[in-house]
């Protein structure tokens, strides 16, 4: 949780986000900036929506091969 009290997404979500963004739309190291902006955009999805951050991590998931979480 954030110092607000809101969920947001784990560091290693964001890790798997940002190797997955990298594989997929591959920029010069140069433009580590691009990734930022998507992982802000994400995690502050997830501070606003409190369904946001399971189904982000339920995606990371997916892309990293692991297994779903139970979705109610």
């Amino acid at each position: 949780m954030s110092a607000t009290g809101k969920a947001t997404l784990s560091s290693r979500t964001m890790a798997t986000i940002t190797a997955a963004a990298r594989t997929i739309y591959p920029y010069d190291a140069s433009l580590d900036d691009v990734y930022a902006r998507a992982e802000e955009q994400l995690d502050k999805a997830a501070r606003e929506d409190v369904a946001a951050p399971g189904t982000i991590a339920d995606a990371v998931m997916v892309v990293a091969g692991g297994q779903r979480r139970d979705l109610r």
